[in-house]
Order: structure tokens, then sequence, then C-alpha cells
């Protein structure tokens, strides 16, 4: 009817899912690159979650459509409200298999026959088990079960389990224990934001050949964002009947007004479906224009000190070292000596003699993070000389502690005192002081930690010298360019010549990113070990209080919840900051006491917008930053943590406290997927309904990822020694050392 007459190839919004219109949201993009790791494992469950109509289906088609079919018999169950036999014999019908007999042996047999066929042929069997949520626990039994078929130690099939939220609900169950242990890969989908409501509008229809009729008033595009919330099937509806209506009238221009008409329409015939939608992220606000999308090859780019301003714009063609500039003029009351090394400093490298392994930390956490691998690296003979440089801003003049006595390390050899200002004149002050560093030491290696502006500085002005440039915690990724430290991310991993990474997933990004296997490596997460080196020296959390002038009766009860927020650092973060404001304020009055840590830039921002009411309506209390050692033992005792760092959530996990993140994205996906971490946005709804479970059950525990067993710091040794080749005695290996081989594609891992 209307495609004809707008000159369409074929319906753009049909409600059945088709992997041909996939549209690859930050969401849906983060999700499928962690979905396509599963795969590639070739083993266990992959989960994936989401919302009605949150697009699992066609994101899971999409990924099917990617495999080869002469390596992959894939087969689908859609009708899932069966027994346990009958599941079984739904499987075998699912692959084409004729099954001799009705007794389950029977249908088992058969079904280890025909996968033992394949891997015979070379092949694997993956099953897709849609609306898994509808599954009775013996049905998932049964499919736990059929992943014990191997062929020698080949996993003879995997299986994917797409449903609604409540299926995560029922593997967290404690009878879940046995396949939660065998989910290698999940991701659960949320809805997307209003640019990306806009993006997917557009994307469907050019998919049947859209020349700009009919033409969408930018109003238009923020009223669907209103009336769907971002979810792509509420999407898909609603602008079928708004191409109807406008063909109706002959239209070839949409407006708001004919998305509002649609809009009510739908709502009068089907209810609540078309109610304005609670978002999970900040809810949107009526009629604000957006800023205009990146055109083709623009891309967001965030300067030093952060983001850019709304619909900034500039064209990187690709994203290099040279495109940052870190040359501002400092903002300083008075100039600043010119720098030059101290003279209290270590001597340099004999003339031949290897030079050190400079570590380069710009924060009190890089320093947290650095200390396992200086106390290892101070054991090593295999390893030149380790010199610690700290490239924050001037300690004495902040008032920070430092961290380094309570981390069992001494002091940084070398402090490059970085003068106070702007973000852009503070990364270049970094470069200027670490210039004659290098000269002098002349570094095997500079080891590079975070994504702050110091971190990039070294790296630039270590790779401009010829001198290796080692990346910790490398790969991680937000998917979003405006987030803090996210070009920071991307420039350093480039840059990098050897990156260690803490979880699988950043290995998937690296990769996407063009960067060579052997470059990378996954070894662990630091801030495993710096907890478990921490811990038992953790501050009484009554100690703590009583010093801040808290009550410290919850703390026995484990009564009360920790806010940590590190992200919203920036005036034009208000709408996110407000609406989270906005939710803890509900649940410190409703549920659960929440304590606010204060972060000195967070805290600077609040006070800067005149939101100081609010984050005293939202808190039972407010304590200013302790060391780390009173922050661990707060952690250590409360019920969960409300955060937007990645370093919040990488901790939590370590310790196994459930927390919440305040987003809509995690560049942790490992916290989520195994660790205690939950992404809940700004959904009161959601973290009600989380936070209830944690309170009724302890909520969400997890465990330790691969790896992070408190011995990534040993393996970054061995593998620096392998790779650097340096002439020296060998280590003596301590009796529960793991051996070190190295795996295909480069990583390293640890022997069982």
């Amino acid at each position: 009817m209307f495609e004809s007459f707008y000159g369409f190839s074929g319906p753009p919004f049909q409600l059945n899912p088709d992997p041909s219109f996939y549209f690859g949201s930050r969401g849906h993009s983060s999700a499928h690159r962690y979905l396509r790791f599963g795969v590639f494992q070739g083993e266990g469950f992959i989960v994936v979650t989401g919302d009605i109509g949150a697009g699992k289906t066609t994101l899971v088609r999409a990924l099917l459509a990617e495999l080869d079919s002469t390596q992959v018999t894939a087969a689908q169950l859609v009708s899932t409200q069966l027994e346990a036999n009958d599941l079984l014999r739904a499987v075998a019908t699912a692959f084409g298999v004729y099954a001799r007999g009705d007794t389950k042996a029977e249908l088992l047999g058969s079904l280890e026959a025909f996968f033992i066929s394949l891997a015979m042929e070379n092949r694997r069997a993956l099953l897709v088990v849609d609306e898994a949520q509808n599954l009775e626990a013996r049905a998932i039994e049964e499919l736990r079960m059929l992943s014990n078929f191997q062929l020698g130690s080949k996993a003879l099939l995997q299986s994917f389990l797409v449903g609604q939220p409540e299926l995560r609900q029922m593997l967290r169950s404690p009878i879940m224990e046995q396949l939660r242990q065998r989910v290698i890969a999940s991701c659960h989908l949320g809805p997307m934001d209003q640019d990306e409501t806009r993006g997917y509008v557009e994307h469907r229809l050019r998919c049947v050949g859209w020349k700009g009729n009919p033409g969408f008033e930018q109003r238009a595009y923020d009223s669907i964002y209103h009336w769907t919330g971002g979810v792509p099937r509420r999407i898909n509806l609603l602008c079928n009947r708004l191409l109807l209506g406008a063909f109706l009238e002959s239209s070839h221009t949409i407006n708001a007004d004919h998305v509002d008409s649609a809009a009510r329409e739908i709502r009068g015939e089907i209810g609540g479906t078309f109610d304005a939608p609670e978002a999970s992220v900040a809810p949107p606000v009526r009629w604000s224009p957006a800023p205009p999308p990146p055109g083709p090859g623009s891309v967001l780019v965030a300067p030093l000190d952060g983001g850019p301003d709304p619909g900034s714009r500039a064209t990187l063609a690709p994203v290099h070292p040279a495109a940052v500039r870190t040359d501002a003029a400092p903002v300083m009351a008075a100039p600043e000596p010119e720098p030059g090394l101290p003279e209290s400093r270590p001597a340099p490298p004999a003339p031949g003699a290897p030079g050190p392994l400079v570590c380069i930390a710009g924060t009190n956490s890089s320093l947290i993070k650095l200390a396992p691998l200086m106390r290892v690296f101070k054991k090593r003979h295999d390893l030149p000389g380790a010199m610690l440089v700290d490239a924050g801003v001037d300690r004495d003049k902040l008032g920070v502690p430092a961290p380094w006595k309570e981390m069992g390390i001494t002091e940084p050899e070398l402090t490059l005192k970085v003068g106070p200002g702007s973000a852009n004149s503070r990364a270049a002050d970094v470069m200027k002081r670490l210039e004659p560093v290098i000269d002098e030491y002349r570094p095997s290696a500079i080891l590079i930690e975070g994504d702050g502006n110091e971190a990039l500085s070294a790296a630039l002005v270590a790779s401009r010298k010829g001198i290796p440039v080692v990346h910790l915690e490398a790969g991680l990724r937000s998917l979003d360019r405006t987030r803090p430290g996210e070009i920071n991310r991307l420039l350093l991993d480039q840059v990098a010549d050897v990156l260690y990474t803490s979880d699988p997933g950043a290995i998937l990004n690296l990769s996407g990113e063009g960067i060579p296997g052997e470059r990378i490596h996954c070894l662990g997460n630091l801030w495993s070990d710096a907890l478990v080196y921490l811990k038992p020296s953790a501050l009484d959390p009554l100690i703590t209080m009583a010093e801040a002038g808290v009550d410290g009766s919850m703390v026995n009860l484990r009564q009360y919840g920790l806010v940590i927020l590190r992200g919203q650092t920036e005036s034009k973060q208000q709408d996110q900051l407000r609406s989270m404001l906005s939710v803890l304020r509900k649940v410190n009055k409703a549920l659960l006491p929440l304590l606010w840590v204060d972060d000195a830039a967070v805290s600077a921002n609040v006070e800067a917008l005149g939101l100081d009411t609010s984050v005293q309506q939202a808190t039972a209390a407010r304590i200013k930053e302790p060391a780390h050692l009173a922050l661990l033992g707060l952690l250590a005792k409360a019920s969960c943590v409300f955060t937007d760092s990645g370093e919040v959530q990488d901790q939590t996990t370590a310790i196994g406290v459930p927390c919440l993140t305040l987003l809509s994205e995690s560049d942790r996906p490992v916290t989520l997927d195994r660790g205690t971490n939950t992404l809940v946005g700004t959904s009161i709804k959601l973290i009600m309904r989380e936070l209830a479970v944690i309170l009724d059950t302890g909520g969400k525990r997890g465990q330790a990822p691969e790896f992070w067993d408190a011995k990534t710091a040993e393996r970054i040794a061995d593998h620096l020694a392998q790779w650097l080749g340096l002439p020296g005695a060998a280590p003596e290996v301590e009796p529960d050392a793991p051996t070190l081989v190295p795996a295909s594609g480069g990583h390293v891992v640890g022997a069982a």
C-alpha cells in the first residue's frame, strides 16, 4: 500500500524479526561482539535476555546468519512450554533426528549419535531456545545434560538461551548452580537512547530504498522516542501505523502531530503498551532538539578534558594519536618554573645496561593497582629494575593522601609534581616533565595503567621516542565516545606495543579495531591482586562512620548502601545526574539508607549545579572520600553499591558485593556476566526489583572471572621477561605459581 507510494522495495517496519534489518545500536553491538566470542568458544551456554520487543531474536538471527553452515548446524526451538521429555523430542525434531522408540534413553542415544556424526565431519551443533523463560526447571536440566555430550575433549552441542528478564532470575536460583557454571557469555538488551532511535528508524527505511520521501521533522523523531521509549518492536508498530496514516493523507512530510495521532490511535486499540513509557535511562525531554548525528566518516571527538559539547563534530580518518592536541596554554595564577629532574633521584643505568621498567601512575587508583606489580618486579632477577613515576597533580598542593604506604611499597622513585589547571595544561605538563626522564633512564618499556590524560600523554612521549609501550587494562570500551576516557582508551591501545586485558570481552574489542592478536594477552585484573593484599588491613567501617559523625548501628546488620559516583564531573551531565539523584532519593526514603562517598570532582560539579540539597535528600549521610583501606571496609559491609564507575564495578566483583550500575551500558561486561554487577540505569522499577532481591537473598554474588586470582602481577612479570628477552638469572618460582603456556591468538593462560 504505502510502499509503492513512497517508492519502497518492501515494508520497512514489519514486526517479524528479520536479520537483514539488524541495527547495531551501542547495546546491540556490544552484545553482538560478546556473543561472537561465545560462539567462538564452541561450548556451554550463551544467555541473551531483554524486555519484550528489545530485539533479542533479531540479534540472534543476525549472528546465526554470519555462521558458516559448513561448520555449524543450527536448530531453533520457539515453543518452550514443554515438559522435560517433550523437550528432548522437540530438540530431536528441530535437528531433523529420527528417534527410534519413545524412551528417554533412546532419544538421548539418537541425539548423541547425530552430534557425533557432525563432529566427525568437523561440524558442530548449535541449539537456539527462544522464550526460554517459559522452560520448567527439569527441562533446563535436560538441556544441561545434553551439554555433557563430548567427543574426546570437544563439546558436541552449544546452546543459546534467549528470553525475557525472568530468565536471569531463574538462572540465579540455587538449583541452577551447575548450569550457571557452564554459561560462557551472556548479555542483556535494554532500550535505545534518543539518537539511536532516530538512527534505527532511518536505518530500516534505507533498507527498503528510502531516499528522503517521506521526510521526517526533528520533532517527529523526538516524539517517536517519547512514545516508544526506544524499544524496537514499539518503534516498528508505531512507524508502520505512522506511514500508513501519512499515506492516507498523501503527505510527504511527517511531523510530531502525525506521530502523536498514530500513537494515541494505537493506545486506544491495545491499551497500556503505548502509555508514555518510563525509560530505563534519563527520561527524555519532550521536544528538546537533539544534536545532529555524525555524518559519514565523522566521529564525536572528546577533548582531553572530557566529551565534546553537544553537537560538536570533527572528522578523523582514522583516529590517530597525532589528532590529540596537548599544547593548550596552561591556566595558572603564576608561571611554573621549567621542569627538571629532582636532585635526589635514582642513578641512571650504566652504559649498555637495560633501562628500567617505568610504571606511570596518574591517580590514586593507578598507584594502588601498580603496587602488586612493583612488589613482584622487585623480586625478579630476569627483569630490569622497576621505577614508579607519579604523574598526577602535586599531592602536596591537593592535600590528597598518598596510598603507597598502605600498599606495602616505597614512595615513587620520581614524582613529576604536575601543576594544577585545565586537563589540557596538565597533559602538556606531563609530556614536558616526562621527556627528560625518558632521555636519562632509557626505559626498557613504559607501563601505562588506566585511561587518564596523564596515561595518554606518557604513551605519546614514549612512542615518539621509540620506547615500547605496555598498556594495562587494555580493550575496555563503553561504546560511548562522549564518556570521559573513551577516546584516550582507543588511542592508548593503538599506540601500545603490548596490551594486557582483564577479560576476554576486551580481546574482541581490540580485534575488531584491527589490533593483531599477537599483541593482546588476557592475564587478569590487578584489582584482584591489590584487594587480596589490602583486605586483611581494611579499616572497620564503624571507625570511618564515627569519624564522619554517621550512625554506625547499621554496619553489623549490613543495612546500608554506598553511593560512589566518579563520572558525573561536567555541567553537561546535569540531566543524568539529576535522574540518578531522583531514583536514589526514592531508594533512600523507601528501602535502604544510603551513604554518599564524596568524590572531589563530582562534588565540585554538584556544588556548581546547585544540587547539594538534592544530594542531602538522596542520602542518609555524606562521607568525605576516605583512604582506600577505609573505603574497602565500607564496601565489604555494604548491602550493595550504586555507581557509575567501571573501577568500582571491578572492586565489587573482586570482593563479592552486589553492585547496581546507574548507566545503560558498562565497559566491564565481565562484571555483569560473571561478577556481582547489574545494569539498572535510572529505572526506579528495575532498581527496586533488584534491590528487593538483594535485601531478601543477599543478591548477586557472582564468581571470580577467569584469572582474577590475585596472580595477575606474576603473569605480567612472566610475560614481560619472555617478551623483553633480557639476559639475567631466572627467578625462583614459588611452588604454587602457575605454569604459563601461550594459547592461540597470543593470549597467555595459566595451566590448571
